[in-house]
């Protein structure tokens, strides 16, 4: 329980201290507390201009290194319902990065699938700068890297990252995995083999929870993933913490651990996100789903001719479909389908589609 005299002294302390020592200040003191202290505490963090100002400059990292410094916090007994909390309310009030990191990732999506590989450096970097550093960020350049220049280029770009990042042995992990399964000539069983062995070497350590969700594609989720989680991706960036938080959320949907529709509904007054909307259509509290089927409309006509056998007809529409919506990963799904079943060659490669393309072909 903390006192308004106890928080007093505690924001006059976090002025004065370092970021690595802020950081763990801060998010120690907000996994301890319940709900009303937990709302407390990130209310005068708010109107302490200068912590707040740190502390949101803590969330936006400006480099790997600000990312990677100090050590990570973690409260085994922390309630779930009080990380949620915690995580909701800090990410309502970064709502205006979000929002620009979800247009700029669509953006960034969009030039992936259409192998417009400068173009996505040059979006991520926009990412960069305007919301800040990410594992996520650093993930898509190596995965970049390797997709427009190869293998050495991948791990070169690695090699400088693991000379930022220093001795975080977390950020170091997921990097060095990101790094392999970005590579073409890794296969998923291979990947899942290394991660595996990897996995048994840390015998009961607390972060192999954590390190499943971030690296293991197939993890089921449970309430000690989620709790440390959400502890950790909260003390990386805002973006990584949005991600995981998603994720999250719609494991959550089939798994009912928490208030999904509450959560879902409270986090959509703010942010603008596909994935939030589908959350709500799901629990029933979108209120313009009429307009949504409409603007989906194409999408629903697809595959109602691909459901019929009308492969010419959806490998037309699909193709552009996926031309103004290159991110739309299930359409790609259709169209290579389609044009299996059509006994029609692949014409135009562009990322994922090929791979598709070849595994229903085999």
């Amino acid at each position: 329980m903390i006192n308004r005299t106890a928080l007093r002294k505690k924001m006059k302390l976090w002025q004065s201290v370092s970021d690595k020592d802020l950081k763990r200040f801060i998010f120690a003191t907000l996994f301890s507390e319940d709900i009303d202290n937990g709302n407390k505490v990130l209310s005068s963090i708010q109107k302490e201009s200068k912590v707040g100002k740190n502390f949101k400059r803590l969330m936006s990292p400006s480099s790997l290194k600000q990312l990677s410094d100090g050590g990570l916090i973690y409260n085994r007994l922390a309630p779930i319902e009080v990380l949620l909390n915690v995580i909701q309310n800090m990410l309502m009030s970064e709502s205006s990065e979000i929002n620009k990191y979800i247009v700029l990732s669509k953006k960034y999506e969009k030039n992936l699938f259409s192998n417009n590989y400068e173009e996505c450096k040059k979006v991520l970097e926009e990412i960069e700068d305007t919301v800040g550093f990410s594992v996520w960020g650093c993930s898509q350049h190596l995965l970049v890297e390797e997709l427009s220049s190869g293998l050495e280029a991948n791990k070169k770009l690695l090699g400088k990252y693991r000379k930022e990042m220093g001795n975080n042995l977390i950020v170091n992990t997921l990097l060095d995995f990101y790094s392999c399964s970005s590579e073409k000539n890794t296969g998923y069983l291979n990947y899942k083999d290394k991660i595996d062995k990897y996995f048994g070497s840390l015998g009961d350590s607390v972060v192999v929870s954590y390190l499943k969700f971030k690296l293991d594609y197939n993890v089921v989720c449970t309430t000690d993933i989620i709790s440390i989680v959400l502890q950790i991706d909260s003390q990386l960036s805002i973006i990584d913490l949005y991600n995981s938080f998603i994720e999250i959320l719609q494991c959550n949907s089939y798994s009912n651990y928490f208030n999904g529709e509450e959560v879902a509904v409270n986090i959509s007054q703010y942010i603008s996100d596909y994935r939030l909307t589908n959350l709500l259509i799901l629990y029933g509290k979108y209120d313009e789903l009429e307009s949504y089927l409409e603007k989906n409309k194409i999408v629903y006509e697809i595959i109602e001719k691909y459901t019929i056998g009308d492969y010419d007809t959806v490998i037309r529409m699909s193709s552009e479909y996926i031309r103004q919506n290159q991110e739309d990963f299930q359409m790609r799904h259709f169209g290579a389908k389609a044009l299996i079943n059509s006994n029609q060659e692949l014409e135009n490669s562009t990322l994922a589609l090929e791979d598709i393309y070849n595994v229903y072909s085999r």
